[in-house]
């Protein structure tokens, strides 16, 4: 029987430990074999016989399914648009166009480690997979690219040349709008009135060619058909398989040429053409493409996981951020040159808005065209509803995405879209014909190019990959349960055979009988000892509770506390732990588990102590930090003493049973430290401060620990003034770290001592906070706000001007007619910029007169402007009656005494100091939000000694 169950028992370990070894090879070792299998035949290259290898001839004449959809925009009201009006719009579509594509003087070079090649398309229009009535015939009315070439041009010049040219234009009556067919407007091109009258006219072509570089033909995709795009000299993969299609040089270039863009990185050719994908990808690579229609070079990122019929793939996106002319990375593709067509809030200075892409200075003649998505997918709304008739943006139906097979590189599905727009310029009212038209931009047409994979393509990479990809991964996953499921009833076989043996042993086991006899004095004496325990437990209870009086623990503990203490149930623990000394509770944290459960417990459920006067931080030479507790009448209630480095209780250990609320004063030395800081920004503590000030030496403040404190704060906070703080760096304070403070109705940022010091003093420090910064604080929720910034550089004019525009639309609630007397509430909003370097009087002016009255204030004194001169006073308002709200700009020092909070006085102190005791002197209270951002002990400052003593 042994000798059978042994055997039984090795056959299940060998055959399920060899199923175990085979499913575990069929999941690691075959994928890889798989994947260097196919990165071998990702290479282009020639077969030993000269003609080109598989991935070379399917590359070289794509079998997927392409086309090109159109849609045309006509606009319906152009006179009234060349009058100021809306422009509105009609659509039509799709024309639908039969893609082919196909390599031409394809060359292999470097033993074929790199490639020259032609891209040449065809366009074949389908008239029965087009719309209903889309017929190339069909006439469209679109915005004249000549005209707003020939009045760009003619506005730039003087005297005879732009008169020559405004009486030309109404000789031929050329007109701002031009109506023609959609096939000249695509790929046949149109002869345009003016080019026709003029520039074909025998001596006037000097004129169009070479002052105005006027073209002869205008069509948006005019010389596009049956053409490549130029030469491409690329890597085929055969050296570094990683390297797959990258562009060495196009058209011979390996930057592009410096008047289409205005930095150096903006000219760089990076990336494929977007015709081949490297095998083996990530989820966190990112896919350069260079897109010659475009004229630059960007990215495709990763988005999410799809399948495409049947076949797992990676979905990749163009992020909206690519096209946001304010972010750094993307200022070198806008035109400094660019005209107005949106107000600030919309639309940066020298850049068009996010969404937006001006690619005129690319293009031959430089026409004002510009692209972006379908419906202005990511741009502001104030463009999105700049059209009439356009229609609203659909992510689904807008965005730019391919969907690729990562193992093998294979683009299974791909939808590339975009919009074309003519920029149409007023010439700044020079030329008589545009002057009473806006600047605006108006969209000719959108295009969705789809490609889809054939059916051939589709059933190859399945039966070759997919399926055996599926095969070895639900192989590899049955081997692995069958070993597992093998093991297991070995495991129930060994007990089942153990307690056989067991009871086998025990019935063969000869019967004894043993008697106990236990007396009655032991019965007793154990009794007894356990009365006597619980006698002890209940005394040392009492005695502490005989130690609280009115709320409060007073005398010392016995030396034995915490042996007892130990021992007690948690409910009256719980009760205990109120009344400790924090640095007691704190102490006891070491003493065994049972307390670390307990403090984690009450953190959550213990009423706290609530705070809603001021607490002022401060911190001594000797690195002692000090927090005084003020009422609302500014005596002090209490103090706790810690230390910034060394102390054995943490400062959010201090605070951990405390409810803070109130005011926040950082006041002398640095006690808004990282030290500091970071204490208070740990999830247990519950700070709900208004008003938060800081009035100290910021030397040892960072950026990350000023921003963490402000995004634990900010449900709360309503104002926070830098006022009086020294040692500030340039770097400390940005437009995001005063945005985590959320929406504030009071800002104030004063570097250094102000008073006569700061009126003879000119050089600040540079703060950076921004428009941005600004432009938020026009959302301000109280009846009263203010902005007070000394230093900024950020600050422009021009953001200044979009924060009047955006307070003076903030909706209010209108005053009632018949409300009689002065208990309405004054809206009122300062802003005063002290010496910030790109703020003046004279600039607010320029850039926001017609919105603002200037005053000069009555009774003020002149003072000494940066200039050196004697100045007057002055402040720039405006008023909306029907809201009572009042908006003032002011330039001098003065006004930061109005919101200037003083630091508690400390002479009417209440002796209510108990060494860091939690008096109960004000109500307990327990706010539902007090434990919404608890994250469980486990972020103690004492991680080393968190499961100390607790084994």
């Amino acid at each position: 029987m042994a000798a059978r169950e042994k055997c039984v028992s090795c056959g299940l370990l060998s055959v399920g430990g060899l199923l175990i070894v085979l499913g575990a090879i069929m999941l690691t070792v075959f994928p890889v074999i798989i994947r260097d299998q196919v990165r071998k035949r990702a290479a282009l290259g020639l077969n030993p016989n000269g003609t080109l290898n598989e991935m070379t001839a399917k590359w070289a004449d794509p079998a997927f399914h392409l086309k090109m959809e159109v849609w045309m925009i006509s606009v319906v009201n152009s006179e009234a648009v060349v009058n100021g009006a809306k422009p509105r719009v009609i659509q039509k579509g799709p024309f639908t166009f039969r893609e082919k594509m196909h390599k031409e003087g394809i060359m292999f070079i470097d033993n074929q480690t790199k490639i020259y090649y032609r891209n040449k398309k065809t366009y074949t229009f389908e008239r029965n997979e087009s719309c209903a009535d889309c017929d190339l015939d069909y006439r469209v009315t679109i915005p004249s690219i000549v005209f707003q070439k020939a009045i760009s041009f003619a506005a730039t010049k003087g005297g005879v040349i732009r008169a020559a040219f405004e009486v030309l234009l109404k000789m031929v009556s050329e007109t701002p709008f031009v109506t023609v067919t959609v096939g000249e407007a695509l790929f046949d091109g149109y002869s345009d009135k003016l080019i026709t009258a003029i520039c074909n006219h025998r001596g006037l072509e000097v004129m169009c060619e070479k002052l105005a570089h006027i073209p002869k033909r205008v069509g948006f995709f005019y010389g596009q058909n049956a053409t490549d795009d130029g030469v491409y000299f690329a890597h085929t993969g055969q050296k570094r398989i990683e390297d797959l299609g990258q562009i060495i040089t196009w058209k011979n270039m390996t930057i592009l040429p410096s008047d289409w863009w205005s930095s150096s990185d903006s000219l760089i050719i990076k990336g494929t053409d977007g015709s081949l994908v490297k095998p083996g990808l990530d989820r966190k690579d990112l896919l350069h493409v260079f897109v010659s229609a475009i004229c630059r070079s960007t990215y495709l990122s990763y988005q999410s996981d799809t399948e495409y019929e049947g076949i797992p793939a990676y979905r990749y996106g163009m992020s909206k951020e690519i096209l946001n002319g304010s972010r750094p990375e993307n200022k070198g593709f806008c035109n400094p040159d660019e005209p107005r067509y949106y107000s600030l809030a919309s639309q940066p200075v020298g850049c068009l808005p996010s969404g937006m892409l001006d690619i005129s200075r690319c293009q031959p003649g430089n026409p004002p065209v510009i692209i972006s998505l379908p419906h202005y997918l990511y741009s502001t709304e104030e463009v999105q509803n700049s059209i009439d008739g356009l229609g609203s943006p659909n992510l689904s139906e807008d965005e730019i995405y391919v969907d690729i097979e990562p193992t093998a590189g294979v683009t299974l599905r791909a939808e590339r879209r975009m919009m074309m727009n003519i920029g149409m310029w007023n010439a700044d009212r020079k030329i008589s014909m545009v002057e009473n038209m806006k600047n605006v931009i108006i969209p000719v047409l959108m295009v969705n190019e789809s490609a889809f994979m054939d059916d051939a393509t589709r059933d190859e990479l399945k039966g070759k990959l997919i399926n055996l990809q599926k095969g070895i991964n639900t192989g590899g996953i049955v081997l692995l349960v069958a070993g597992a499921f093998l093991w297991a009833v070995f495991v129930v076989l060994a007990i089942v055979w153990s307690v056989k043996k067991r009871n086998e042993s025990e019935d063969n086991r000869p019967l004894v009988i043993h008697e106990e006899v236990v007396s009655m004095a032991t019965v007793d004496d154990e009794v007894a000892r356990l009365q006597a325990e619980n006698d002890r437990l209940r005394l040392a209870l009492t005695d502490f509770n005989e130690r609280i009086v009115c709320g409060r623990l007073t005398g010392e503990l016995p030396d034995n506390f915490l042996e007892q203490f130990s021992q007690l149930p948690d409910r009256p623990l719980e009760q205990v732990l109120r009344f400790l000394p924090a640095r007691q509770v704190v102490k006891m944290r070491h003493v065994s588990r049972k307390f670390n459960h307990l403090i984690r417990k009450c953190s959550k459920t213990m009423p706290k102590m609530k705070r809603d006067g001021t607490v002022v931080l401060r911190n001594n030479n000797a690195g002692e930090l000090t927090v005084d507790w003020f009422d609302d009448c500014g005596s002090k209630i209490t103090t706790t003493t810690t230390s910034l480095a060394g102390d054995e209780v943490a400062l959010s250990e201090l605070l951990r049973f405390i409810r803070i609320g109130g005011r926040m004063f950082f006041g002398e030395g640095v006690s808004a430290a990282d030290e500091v800081l970071d204490q208070l920004s740990k999830a247990w503590l519950t700070i709900h401060p208004e008003v938060v000030i800081f009035s100290s030496d910021l030397s040892h403040t960072s950026q990350d620990s000023l921003r963490a404190f402000l995004v634990k704060v900010e449900p709360s906070i309503r104002r926070l003034n830098f006022q009086n703080v020294t040692n500030i760096s340039d770097s400390l304070l940005s437009d995001d770290v005063i945005g985590a403070a959320g929406r504030l109705d009071g800002l104030m940022v004063l570097p250094m001592c102000w008073g006569s010091e700061l009126r003879d003093s000119n050089v600040i420090s540079d703060i950076n906070i921004g428009d941005r910064t600004l432009l938020a604080m026009a959302d301000a929720g109280r009846v009263s706000s203010y902005f007070f910034v000394m230093g900024c550089s950020g600050i422009t004019p021009g953001g200044i001007r979009a924060f009047v525009e955006k307070w003076t639309k903030k909706e209010r609630p209108q005053v009632d007619a018949n409300f009689s007397g002065f208990g309405w509430p004054l809206e009122l909003c300062e802003l005063t910029f002290y010496k910030c370097a790109n703020v003046t009087a004279a600039a607010v002016e320029e850039a926001c007169g017609d919105l603002l009255k200037k005053e000069t204030i009555a009774g003020a004194d002149v003072f000494v402007g940066d200039s050196g001169e004697m100045q007057e006073r002055v402040r720039y308002t405006t008023q909306c009656p029907s809201s009572n709200c009042r908006l003032e700009i002011l330039f001098h020092y003065y006004p930061f005494h109005s919101h200037f909070v003083n630091e508690p006085r400390l002479d009417d102190e209440i002796d209510y100091n108990y060494d860091d005791d939690y008096p109960d002197d004000l109500d307990p209270e327990i706010e539902d939000d007090d434990f919404d951002d608890y994250d469980g002990y486990d972020a103690m400052d004492y991680d080393d000694d968190e499961d100390s003593d607790l084994d």
